[in-house]
């Protein structure tokens, strides 16, 4: 159990200035927090002045198809 907890928590994360990292989500007024649109996302990263670099990260899935039957 240990070894989870120190791999997880305790031990720091394998990045330059790791405690630098931050995640940005989009909450409405009475909603729960959600993506970020690709245009809010663009504005962000256009318009900040407190953020060093700002990247998307898509954690979605797909379909990949060729020749064969399509793969997820």
């Amino acid at each position: 159990m240990f070894s989870v907890v120190n791999s997880i928590l305790l031990r720091p994360l394998p990045y330059k200035d790791s405690d630098r990292l931050v995640v940005v989500w989009e909450k409405p007024p009475k909603g729960m927090r959600n993506t970020v649109s690709a245009a809010n996302f663009l504005d962000w990263r256009e318009q900040t002045q407190t953020i060093e670099h700002l990247v998307a990260l898509n954690l979605g899935s797909g379909n990949i198809s060729g020749k064969d039957a399509p793969s997820r």
